[in-house]
């Protein structure tokens, strides 16, 4: 406890030095921003005018939009590339999310009015020409070069640590710079303060850092496929737990220690099959909320799709490689992260949880239903000789059909009202 106080007062006073120093002298800052405004009429985009100045790019993560902006350097080599809507559509209809591991920056539009379109980016380094996409046909709409506007503001700003050697003549003046005595007196106070906390407290919160590995558990009755299905799991991180049987699953789960982040459930094993295990799971209220993906080597039965579909994450063929496992339990992780990061912005908008939630699941009802019946169709719609199969299962297999058609307009629906409440507020549009 002594060593914590002795900490805590090294912090306050290189803090009140920090204070203190930054009070008798501005902190130069040399963020800057490009702003580009385009004449937009029937679809053409004409440049009208570019600009750098001061300040921080804004802080919209833009991750949809019909349009693509990409940043390229002079060698035509591409920086940054990032999406953007087209002037006078409105944000929200039927935007699309991409994948969060894609190259985005940070950046957005300004529409004044449909005829006029303002981009605004942050510098970047090396950049020398913005590049507009059409992102349906990957058609060039137009092409600025950079480089006026980066030879104008550095003829007004020499002492700019982008601009030496591009300019000879300074006209105004750049943000003050600090001394070298100052720069290393903060930064050794703390260096000292940082160094001292780290090692007071690494020794005591080193398991508290330490990311919890996700748990999966599988149950089949085959003991090769357990094997096999623990080592790729394993081989990618994740904690595995196995059970040879429905019963053994029941009886692990109920067990809060042994409690999975999901369940792998393979549907032929006996005495209990996977069906009357996932009956058991969904039951209970202590276990119904983890998700259960299915595991089967034979084709799903039409009587089995109609009960089952709504209760399972995703259904899983025999043989899978290990790519299309692993594709299918962080689909999983994706869609709750996604869930639990949107939804208290969700609340700020004005969206109910369950408003929320009956979106979330709509969209997990709508994936797992066009698998299954996709599964179906391959099954029972045609035969070898080209006519319908079982009638009864056709019929399932419409009604399926009609219900994802139903969820979709109510899912489109509820998508137009969330995102135009995430839009109005500012907030990122969620993606699920």
């Amino acid at each position: 406890m002594n060593g914590k106080i002795l900490v805590c007062l090294i912090v306050s006073m290189a803090l009140l030095i920090c204070i203190g120093w930054t009070h008798a002298q501005p902190l130069p800052d040399y963020e800057k921003i490009v702003t580009i405004t385009l004449n937009y009429q029937d679809g053409i985009y004409k440049p009208v005018d570019q600009s750098i100045q001061y300040g921080q790019a804004p802080n919209l993560n833009i991750l949809s939009g019909n349009l693509r902006g990409v940043i390229v350097d002079n060698n035509d080599r591409e920086i940054k590339t990032f999406s953007l809507m087209e002037p006078g559509i409105a944000v929200g209809e039927g935007i699309q999310g991409t994948p969060g591991n894609n190259p985005h920056i940070q950046g957005y539009v300004e529409r004044t009015d449909p005829a006029e379109m303002v981009i605004t980016i942050p510098y970047l380094q090396n950049m020398q020409k913005f590049n507009l996409y059409d992102t349906q046909n990957n058609n060039l709409l137009v092409s600025i070069d950079l480089s006026p506007a980066i030879i104008t503001f550095c003829a007004e700003y020499t002492g700019d640590p982008d601009c030496l050697g591009l300019a000879s003549q300074s006209t105004k003046p750049v943000p003050e710079t600090r001394t070298p005595i100052l720069y290393l007196s903060v930064f050794a106070v703390l260096l000292i303060s940082g160094t001292t906390l780290v090692y007071i407290f690494s020794r005591q919160e080193t398991k508290q850092d330490i990311p919890r590995k996700l748990t999966i558990l599988t149950v089949d009755d085959e003991p090769t496929i357990l094997e096999l299905i623990q080592l790729m799991l394993k081989k990618e991180g994740y904690n595995t737990i196995s059970a040879p049987g429905g019963k053994e699953c029941l009886e692990l789960i109920k067990q809060k220690k042994q409690r999975p982040d999901v369940i792998l459930l393979d549907i032929m094993m006996q005495p209990m099959d996977g069906w009357e295990t996932l009956e058991h799971i969904k039951a209970n209220p202590d276990t119904k909320t983890i998700p259960v993906l299915m595991l089967t080597g034979k084709q799903l039965t039409a009587a089995e799709a109609k009960r089952y579909h709504i209760c399972i994450e995703d259904y899983i063929m025999k043989p899978f490689t290990n790519a299309q496992l692993i594709a299918a339990i962080e689909h999983v992780f994706i869609r709750e992260r996604t869930i639990k990061e949107n939804l208290p912005l969700a609340k700020k908008a004005g969206i109910s949880q369950d408003i929320y939630c009956e979106f979330a699941k709509l969209s997990k009802h709508i994936d797992v239903n066009k698998k299954i019946v996709d599964l179906l169709q391959l099954t029972y719609v045609v035969d070898e000789s080209g006519k319908l199969g079982d009638a009864e299962a056709n019929k399932i297999i419409e009604q399926m059909i009609l219900n994802t058609k139903l969820n979709e307009d109510r899912f489109e629906q509820m998508k137009r009202e969330i995102f135009s409440a995430f839009a109005e507020k500012g907030y990122p549009v969620p993606h699920l």
